[in-house]
């Protein structure tokens, strides 16, 4: 253990006064004395690093949010599936299901096509009257 006196422990360093310690006073127009800046330039790093961090937070936010939620959804069906086939279709719109009777009905899948143009007209999301009269083999597979 090293012990230390008082008086080297009270000795202060060269060119310190209590005044160095003081905030310097504010003349007018938000300067100082010597024109610098009251806020500093440390109070302005950090006021844009918390605001660089606010959007980041809420730009990352917008783009999880809604996979999140999906998530949180699909979970919740994982024991139902027809609950999740019907989520699922939810999720699909009016050039997908057209996409996908059209590949049906290049492979030469009616009854694929007719399902799917059925499941489309039944959520009221496609009119699929073109299919039925654009395939011959759809019209005679009935």
């Amino acid at each position: 253990m090293i012990f230390v006196s008082r008086s080297k422990m009270a000795r202060r360093p060269e060119g310190f006064s209590a005044s160095s310690l003081q905030k310097p006073a504010i003349v007018g127009n938000g300067r100082t004395a010597n024109g610098r800046c009251a806020l500093g330039r440390d109070f302005m790093f950090r006021l844009m690093m918390r605001i660089g961090l606010a959007l980041s937070l809420a730009w990352s936010g917008y783009e999880v949010l809604p996979r999140a939620m999906d998530a949180v959804a699909i979970f919740g069906f994982r024991n139902d599936p027809v609950q999740m086939l019907l989520y699922r279709l939810s999720g699909l719109d009016k050039p997908a299901y057209e996409k996908e009777i059209a590949a049906a009905l290049a492979k030469d899948d009616p009854e694929l096509a007719r399902s799917l143009a059925e499941l489309a007209e039944s959520r009221g999301i496609a009119s699929t009257g073109r299919y039925c009269s654009a395939s011959p083999r759809w019209r005679h597979s009935a």
